[in-house]
């Protein structure tokens, strides 16, 4: 629902196309649409440990191992890991300027 309703009111507010509101289902709506489709659309996820993050990197190519071991001891989001360059490292003071 939130990706389609990003896209719809972006496109009213840059082209002027017709106003689409999408309501969410309220909680007791959702129950009763995940009896009807037979599964949880809340599914529960378990944070990475210390022994998932090895495992991916010994199978991960060198960058992707560094970005994952990167977000996992820094808890920065994918966007802020990515967006990282080399003006906000200070590799001698071991720090490094993560964005909001």
């Amino acid at each position: 629902m939130t990706p389609a309703s990003a896209v719809i009111n972006n496109a009213h507010e840059l082209e002027g196309t017709p106003l689409i509101r999408v309501k969410p289902y309220d909680k007791f709506e959702r129950i009763a649409q995940d009896k009807r489709r037979g599964k949880h659309s809340r599914v529960e996820r378990k944070p990475a440990d210390k022994a998932w993050i090895e495992a991916f990197c010994r199978a991960a190519d060198p960058y992707n191992a560094a970005l994952v071991r990167f977000m996992f001891e820094t808890a920065a989001r994918t966007g802020q890991a990515v967006s990282i360059e080399p003006d906000d490292l200070r590799t001698a003071e071991n720090k490094v300027r993560v964005k909001a």
